[in-house]
């Protein structure tokens, strides 16, 4: 109780926004009420004018209308057998160079296996060693801004590192 007494400003100020929006409230209620009621006595009148336009929601059927069903199947196509043999033939050689491809690869395959020396069993080793010749040419001030820029343009985009 105490506490009320010490904050009434604040327990008022909360009284009076409950108040007016309780207010505001019921002003709404009101004015729904009128408008209904002035649509309702608008109906009546012989004019064919409705004052405010009727925004009510037709009911939605309670099952969905039933699925057409689709027609009888289609005929199937009449092909001229001339045709049928031109489409056949170029199926044929499409396998023909398909396999022919197929080979080729595997031959290419095989040809990469055998010029890998006989002592690796992985990819070639990509490390590159630090030797004199690339010490030097990074101390040429040239030489490194070019490797700088080379790396700029053939590098991952700087939005991306």
């Amino acid at each position: 109780m105490n506490w009320i007494f010490d904050n009434f400003q604040f327990v008022l100020i909360v009284a009076l926004a409950l108040a007016s929006w309780l207010k505001h409230r019921a002003e709404a209620k009101a004015a729904e009420a009128e408008a209904r009621r002035e649509l309702e006595e608008g109906a009546g009148s012989d004019d064919g004018y409705d004052a405010e336009p009727d925004w009510t929601v037709p009911e939605m059927p309670q099952m969905p209308p039933p699925l057409a069903r689709p027609a009888a199947t289609p005929p199937p196509l009449r092909v001229d057998p001339v045709e049928m043999d031109a489409v056949l033939q170029r199926q044929q050689e499409l396998q023909e160079r398909l396999k022919q491809i197929k080979a080729a690869k595997v031959g290419t395959v095989a040809k990469m296996a055998k010029a890998r020396p006989t002592g690796s069993a992985g990819p070639p080793n990509t490390m590159v060693s630090v030797g004199p010749g690339l010490r030097a040419a990074l101390r040429n001030p040239d030489q490194t801004r070019r490797a700088v820029v080379l790396r700029e343009i053939l590098g991952p985009p700087v939005g991306l590192r």
